[in-house]
């Protein structure tokens, strides 16, 4: 049984989440082999896919209807725009803090690959800007498994449908109003998709968190096929219980305050909620509570104070000393999967900090491994971290790492993806 993966670089939360599968994969014998779009990284059995001319013969006609719909929408004074492809005009006047969008059409055809011709299932991941919607479903033959990593598969393009935008200067939520020119797109999306994707293709879901499985199996899109929810994985070697001491020695952190870690790829991304946190804490009348943030930074970092910036780090070394030297992660999410971080830090035996949403609900147990605000406003962030600052001591770290495992294990997740695979393979 041949499995091959497929996501379009290795690098990002969900590029990682892709290959701690494939490598669990691997070690459990499976035959298992990484496509990717870009490579980075020596990962074994990965693979940059090697791209030939392709013609969009069927991208043209959404193209000309997106131009025509903004040209129609726009002042004269932005015709000037109208050199750029349809989907380049439209990024460029969407809101920027809204999540990822991708068009589901790419100059990529994976099917000339012969990692693909070779494999017996396809498991498709992240693979925005990599894999041709219409085109790889019109020539695919073989089964397919997708994981899910966000909303983007079974949407309009739009990654997280965002439903907040920030904080006001009030420190009031920001609700998101999506425009026409939006949901006409956005229509158009998904009439593409679905004239792609006849509900009796041989298809598989799956959905990391219960949220994500819900919001798949409910959508106009992919309601139609079978939905298996499998968490994601972590080797238990990858992240472990190190020293508070040790961890805030080492990274030059202060040893003797409260800290609190925030982490995300890009602190600018909105829905990662830093300016929750923020709104939280200047709030909090507590000169011990210093803020630990992990990330591409933003202006606010450099201007805040008790703040402790390490920029952007990608080795999992030092990210399990970040986790380690903290008291608690807190993940101000506004929507999510399920996040990488939170299963590195509980392995860690740190407890964490959130909101009820997504996948961080599947993960957290209050007073057990961490506490969940009760709504999604600085306020109840606020109420929640002076909840835990006051008895931090509570949490058992060896517990905490004990139950994640548990649950979290690569080696758990692989095995219920092999019972996927073999179940599919026996039917082909």
């Amino acid at each position: 049984m041949k499995i091959l993966l497929v996501n379009t670089f290795d690098r990002g939360g969900a590029a990682n989440a892709c290959i701690r599968l494939h490598l669990a994969l691997l070690d459990m014998g499976v035959d298992s082999k990484l496509l990717l779009k870009r490579k980075f990284k020596d990962i074994p059995q990965s693979y940059e896919f090697k791209k030939t001319t392709r013609t969009k013969s069927k991208l043209s006609r959404l193209q000309s209807r997106l131009t025509r719909l903004i040209d129609r929408s726009w002042p004269r004074t932005f015709k000037s725009f109208s050199k750029l492809s349809s989907e380049d005009q439209f990024l460029l006047f969407r809101d920027k803090r809204l999540s990822l969008f991708s068009f589901p059409e790419t100059e990529f055809d994976i099917t000339e690959s012969k990692l693909y011709q070779e494999a017996d299932i396809i498991n498709l991941h992240w693979v925005a800007r990599f894999v041709d919607f219409q085109s790889f479903f019109e020539k695919n033959q073989k089964p397919v498994v997708w994981t899910l990593h966000d909303m983007n598969p079974f949407t309009g393009g739009e990654h997280y449908q965002d439903g907040i935008l920030g904080l006001t200067k009030e420190d009031k939520p920001i609700l998101r109003k999506v425009t026409p020119q939006e949901q006409e797109v956005h229509r158009k999306i998904i009439e593409l998709k679905s004239s792609s994707l006849p509900s009796d293709y041989n298809i598989q879901i799956v959905a990391p968190s219960k949220w994500l499985y819900e919001e798949s199996a409910n959508s106009q899109l992919f309601h139609y096929f079978q939905h298996h929810h499998i968490a994601n994985g972590l080797d238990l070697n990858n992240f472990k219980i190190i020293s508070q001491k040790f961890a805030r020695k080492l990274l030059g952190l202060p040893k003797n305050k409260k800290i609190l870690l925030f982490l995300a790829e890009s602190t600018l991304d909105k829905r990662k909620g830093l300016d929750f946190l923020f709104s939280a804490i200047k709030n909090i009348e507590d000169t011990e509570l210093n803020i630990c943030a992990v990330g591409v930074g933003n202006d606010k970092l450099e201007d805040a104070g008790n703040l402790h910036y390490l920029g952007y780090i990608g080795d999992q070394r030092l990210l399990n000393l970040c986790y380690s030297a903290a008291d608690a992660f807190v993940i101000p999410s506004l929507m999510d999967n399920l996040p990488n971080t939170v299963i590195e830090s509980l392995f860690c035996g740190v407890p964490v900090i959130g909101f009820k949403v997504g996948g961080i609900i599947d993960m957290i147990e209050p007073e057990k491994n961490g506490l969940l605000a009760n709504e999604i406003t600085s306020e109840a962030l606020r109420d929640t971290i002076i909840d835990f600052l006051q008895d931090p001591y509570r949490f058992n770290r060896k517990k905490i790492r004990s139950n994640a495992v548990n649950k979290y294990s690569s080696n758990l997740q692989a095995a219920k993806y092999i019972e996927l695979f073999s179940s599919i393979n026996k039917s082909i």
